[in-house]
């Protein structure tokens, strides 16, 4: 699977650098490994090594090595329909002072299509 960020255009993907996952150019493909609570993306040729949500839901998007990040909270990305802690529309994100970041962790004022951090969940907004 392909991960593009609306901000960044198709030019580039969701990629690796080092220990962080990174928006840079390229055609970067992930694993897509559901879950029974949503889904990871795991590093490709890996066991393990999924996307985390580093230092809980203020960090960094790293990468866990533990047979855990196939389950755990902080490395499930989930698809949610209606509201999201409330929030039924983007207007009351700006409205409540909420900030919506994009994978790389820069904000973003204008979401469309794609995969965000909002409240410390990683949402697709379709």
């Amino acid at each position: 699977m392909k991960v593009y960020n609306y901000s960044s255009g198709f030019d580039q993907t969701l990629s690796h650098e080092g220990d962080y996952a990174v928006m840079r150019a390229g055609d970067f493909v992930w694993d897509l490994i559901p879950n029974s609570d949503g889904f990871v993306l795991r590093l490709p040729g890996t066991d393990n090594t999924c996307i985390n949500q580093f230092g809980g839901t203020s960090g960094p998007l790293k990468f866990w090595t533990d047979p855990r990040s196939l389950t755990d909270d902080g490395s499930t990305f989930r698809i949610f329909e209606g509201q999201i802690d409330g929030i039924a529309s983007l207007k009351e994100t700006e409205e409540k002072g909420i900030a919506i970041y994009d994978l790389a962790g820069r904000r973003v004022n204008r979401p469309a299509h794609g995969l965000y951090i909002i409240n410390g969940r990683k949402i697709v907004m379709k």
